[in-house]
């Protein structure tokens, strides 16, 4: 019986931030994609199914609220994880109402 990998995409404009969050998925057996901003990486989530998307908040060219909005009309969407240290409420607020 062959076991597939889990996999994740890791969303962060902070290089190092990206690689310590893929090497700890990677320990927890998850195969890692990254992307620098939330254009690169809306475009990997269309060609590519994730079973979890890791994401920052703040990042160039696209807001990691709005790949998060995009991220959930996905069939499937994946699981989505908000690791950042912006603390808006109000984000806060919408993005668990949506499931995030």
């Amino acid at each position: 019986m062959s076991t597939l990998a889990k996999t994740a995409l890791v969303v962060d404009d902070e290089p190092q931030v990206r690689s310590l969050t893929s090497r700890a998925l990677t320990d927890c057996g998850f195969q890692c994609d990254q992307a620098g901003d939330g254009e690169e990486a809306i475009k990997l989530a269309e060609s590519r199914q994730y079973d979890a998307v890791v994401t920052d908040l703040r990042m160039p060219r696209r807001h990691g609220h709005a790949l998060c909005s995009d991220l959930l009309q996905l069939s499937p969407p994946p699981h989505i994880l908000v690791l950042t240290a912006l603390s808006d409420p109000r984000l806060v607020h919408d993005l668990l109402s949506r499931g995030v």
